[in-house]
């Protein structure tokens, strides 16, 4: 039975979309990103209804759903192709809860997210990504991690600004 799924698809996209895009131009832009399938927007989403359709049975929190929507819009915005043959089976996993998304790169250095703050034990609250060659920009969407304590990308080729 495929309505359980639609269901949980549908909400999560109205939960995404009523979250973390605010104004009319916000909403548009969020739309018009998922109509190109290699958008990092439609690449995380994808990922999200991908765990819907395989994990429907014990549904993430809104939060988690949240959360690991925007660290999915985080690596497909700033991995390259270096970091998506090695590290993305490690970092964007629907079998690892997403505080253990990490990784050790090619260059030995290791980073990813974690929840080192015991109030707020499954909550992202640092991203540790100095020296991993990232490129592309900080996405919007990671203002929406609320609980972030300590963001590291240094070392990066990384541009835009840090949005908050």
């Amino acid at each position: 039975d495929q309505q359980p799924i639609v269901k949980d698809v549908n909400y999560m996209f109205e939960l995404i979309q009523t979250t973390l895009y605010h104004t009319r131009e916000q909403h548009a832009l969020f739309k018009s990103y998922l109509l190109n399938p290699s958008s990092p927007h439609h690449r995380a989403l994808t990922f999200i209804k991908t765990e819907i359709h395989l994990q429907h049975q014990k549904r993430h929190s809104d939060e988690r759903i949240l959360q690991r929507y925007m660290l999915a819009i985080f690596y497909y915005s700033t991995m390259n192709e270096v970091h998506q043959h090695c590290c993305e089976h490690d970092f964007v996993n629907s079998n690892k809860h997403e505080c253990k998304w990490n990784f050790e790169f090619h260059n030995g250095k290791f980073g990813g997210a974690s929840c080192d703050n015991p109030h707020y034990p499954d909550t992202v609250t640092r991203l540790d990504f100095e020296g991993m060659e990232l490129t592309g920009s900080i996405p919007f969407e990671i203002k929406g991690l609320t609980k972030l304590e300590f963001l590291s990308l240094s070392n990066n080729k990384l541009g835009g600004s840090i949005p908050y």
